[in-house]
């Protein structure tokens, strides 16, 4: 026998409230198989859910199409940040910077090793101290440092942080949504399970199995066949019309 199993999308979700509200136009107000109290319920519920699924759905879009865009910018800032560095060191290692100048950059005295620039988090500090200390350096009276300017760099990593800052504020709010999307989906499946129990009871006088489910489905109720079920189902139309290979399409059931 078919199975029934609750929606595992919200998609199915909705489809399934959906079909909650669609029974009062289906059926005469004395054949109404679920109390209105069900339809009423689903009728306030189905909007509120769609419309917050509307809201992830777009945040999430906007996180992901912004992440793209990041990759980019934090490509093009992390390689003026490192090729500022570079022109640094080899400033100090002609004798035009003192050596002493690098800790308004944030980098060690001892050694010319490239700092991390790796993770996010790395490239925004470490950019941050880099552009403070040359403008500090420069407000010195120390000559500026070409190929790439400070300017140069600035713009790129500028840019960076911009879309850094987007692509979070993009994030938490599709956090966000996704959290209200599921605080709002055991309510849902509570609703669905309990109207689905009356329409089952409501149609469970029809005595042939093919014509109580074909009801029951009609409100929205959701079967799947067993895969012995299936190969049963299978085997039988494939012996009815003298085939061996055959595509069966049933509208009363979902096969898997």
């Amino acid at each position: 026998m078919p199975y029934r199993r609750l929606p595992k999308t919200d998609a199915s979700r909705i489809e399934a409230l959906r079909k909650i509200t669609e029974i009062e136009i289906r059926f005469s107000m004395d054949q109404q198989p679920v109390e209105f109290k069900y339809i009423q319920k689903a009728k306030q519920i189905l909007p509120l859910f769609e419309d917050q699924v509307r809201k992830y759905q777009f945040y999430y879009s906007q996180q992901v199409s912004r992440s793209r865009v990041l990759a980019e910018k934090t490509r093009k800032a992390r390689m003026y940040v490192s090729h500022f560095i570079q022109v640094l060191n080899m400033a100090i290692e002609r004798g035009d910077i003192k050596r002493s100048k690098k800790v308004l950059y944030g980098l060690s005295e001892d050694n010319d090793m490239m700092p991390k620039l790796i993770t996010d988090e790395e490239l925004f500090t470490v950019g941050k101290k880099v552009i403070d200390g040359e403008m500090k350096r420069q407000l010195e009276n120390g000559i500026p440092i070409n190929f790439p300017t400070i300017h140069s760099v600035k713009i790129y990593y500028d840019e960076y942080t911009e879309c850094r800052y987007n692509k979070k504020m993009s994030q938490d709010m599709a956090t966000r949504e996704q959290k209200n999307v599921a605080a709002m989906r055991a309510e849902i499946d509570g609703l669905i399970l309990a109207t689905w129990n009356e329409i089952e009871t409501y149609f469970s006088n029809i005595s042939d199995e093919d014509k109580r489910l074909a009801k029951c489905k009609e409100c929205g109720v959701i079967y799947y066949l067993r895969k012995k079920e299936k190969e049963r189902l299978t085997k039988k139309v494939a012996d009815d019309e003298g085939k061996v290979d055959v595509k069966i399409v049933d509208s009363q059931y979902t096969l898997f």
